[in-house]
This record gives structure tokens, C-alpha cells and sequence, in this order.
């Protein structure tokens, strides 16, 4: 069963935002890979370099549930015309919007782990892509 870190990571990604039709069917599995590293030997190699590139704005705080569910529907929100403007376009995620999908997520991740009353550390996001 997924981890609600899972369900965090699939608000940024646009198809899964979005209706489940044509489009998505003939795209969902390359847009889901978007960020798959070719060029290193092992999955884990890859998701330290993608970590490097991802930007994570600390700032983000949540001070009630409602903050919270606001941010959420954001992420989401921007997935879903992301994955509009893919459709209209007829084309697939580039790494850079693939890396500025994954940073909403993570930040939203840190955000509510923070809410839930976890101290992130710099030792726990290196931990994390390790």
C-alpha cells in the first residue's frame, strides 16, 4: 500500500490530476518517467542527482488544517492545467517542468511533516534519496 508520501508525490504529477482518457493513457507511463535517470547504472543513483535538482521553498508552513487543505488543492490545481496545456499541446513533460512538479510535492511534504510536528533535518532529506 502507498505512503501517504506517495499520494503527496502524485498531486505534482499532471495525468494523475486529470481524466483518464486518450491522452492520458498514450502518455501517463513516459510523463511518469519523465525524471528516470538513463545515463546512471541504478535507480538510487539517479534519485540523488534528480534530489540535487529539486528546489524545496522551507518557508511553507501550515498553522491549521485548512492552510493545509488549501495548499494541497494548488499543487493539484496546477497539475491539473499542466496536464491541459500537454494535452492542448499534444506533448510530453520536459525534465524542467518534471523537476518544478516534484519540488511543489516536496515542499508540500516537508510543510506537513513539519505540521505534524516532525523536525526536518538536512540529515533526513540527504537519508531520504539514499
Amino acid at each position: 500500500m502507498p505512503s501517504s508520501g506517495h499520494y503527496i508525490g502524485d498531486l505534482s504529477m499532471p495525468l494523475h490530476m486529470s481524466v483518464y482518457d486518450d491522452f492520458n493513457r498514450k502518455h501517463h507511463l513516459n510523463i511518469d518517467q519523465t525524471l528516470n535517470r538513463s545515463d546512471v547504472k541504478w535507480d538510487v543513483d539517479g534519485a540523488a542527482l534528480i534530489a540535487k535538482e529539486i528546489k524545496v521553498d522551507d518557508s511553507v508552513r501550515f498553522n491549521n488544517e485548512e492552510e493545509l487543505i488549501n495548499y494541497m488543492l494548488k499543487i493539484a490545481n496546477e497539475s491539473f492545467e499542466k496536464a491541459q496545456q500537454l494535452r492542448k499541446e499534444n506533448r510530453e513533460l520536459t525534465h524542467e517542468e518534471g523537476i518544478q512538479r516534484v519540488s511543489e510535492s516536496a515542499t508540500f511534504f516537508r510543510a506537513v511533516m513539519r505540521y505534524c510536528g516532525k523536525k526536518i533535518t538536512v540529515d533526513d532529506a540527504v537519508n531520504a534519496v539514499q
